[in-house]
């Protein structure tokens, strides 16, 4: 029996994926840097001597504990390995507990483990809420850089009420 055309191009999307990045795409573990990646999309562009991949409309990517969804997706690979994630349009990044990120831009700076979100940025790092035009968040450090916003030009921070007791 034939599939219809979009799951044949999932399942394609995850096959190139797969040749792409080296291995399984599904993710079972529980942390991020010891996971596979899953992506998901309506479309998928993928140049392995280049070592990209492009993943549009209602994009998915999924490892470990960490998931990214946006209107797309971008890839750029080093020798297997993802070394840069743009997400662009409608991007939610979540890290069940820990931190979750929403803007309209968002870059993923693998080897420094950095994500700078753009354009009405926000972050959630276990209740403590910033806000701002831009805002830098460091993976390792838990620290928060935060530039512009609002209607006023400022950044906001909210601080949960049982941290100041």
């Amino acid at each position: 029996m034939r599939q219809p055309p979009g799951k044949r191009r999932i399942r394609l999307a995850k096959l190139l994926a797969a040749v792409l990045l080296g291995g399984s795409t599904t993710a079972y573990a529980q942390t991020p840097a010891t996971s596979d990646i899953l992506i998901r999309a309506e479309r998928a562009t993928l140049n392995q001597q280049a070592g990209t991949g492009l993943y549009e409309g209602n994009a998915e990517l999924h490892q470990g504990i960490r998931q990214l969804r946006a209107d797309s997706i971008r890839i750029e690979l080093k020798d297997g390995a993802p070394q840069r994630i743009e997400a662009t349009g409608g991007v939610l990044l979540k890290e069940e507990g820990i931190v979750e990120a929403r803007g309209n831009r968002l870059v993923y700076d693998v080897a420094s483990q950095r994500i700078s979100v753009y354009e009405q940025a926000y972050v959630n790092h276990q209740g403590r809420v910033f806000e701002g035009a831009e805002l830098e968040y460091d993976l390792q450090s838990k620290q928060v850089d935060a530039r512009g916003g609002g209607e006023d030009g400022r950044v906001r921070l909210v601080i949960p009420a049982e941290e100041l007791e």
